[in-house]
């Protein structure tokens, strides 16, 4: 059988499969991936900061703390931010 995808090693410490062209970054914690503005924002909404605090806070739109905390929340795969705080506590 030929095929032109190198074969793909078992990370047993995951326990699934990744082949050499997966990128780096899809094997680090979604927090780890995140540009440094959204970090600080997740570490604000990690500390039960409003968004109008975080926005304040860090001089940013309210809706620019809303797309940063959205997008940490799809990388995390929750859909509550109580679920997002609890996940980044077990990190």
């Amino acid at each position: 059988m030929s095929c032109c995808r190198p074969s793909l090693p078992r990370w047993s410490g995951i326990g699934r499969i990744a082949s050499a062209a997966t990128p780096r970054t899809a094997l680090r914690p979604a927090s780890a991936r995140s540009p440094p503005r959204e970090r600080e924002v997740l570490d604000q909404v990690i500390l039960g900061r409003l968004n109008k605090q975080i926005a304040d806070t860090l001089c940013i739109s309210l809706k620019t703390v809303k797309v940063y905390r959205g997008r940490a929340m799809a990388k995390m795969q929750v859909r509550s931010v109580a679920q997002l705080v609890r996940l980044c506590g077990q990190l």
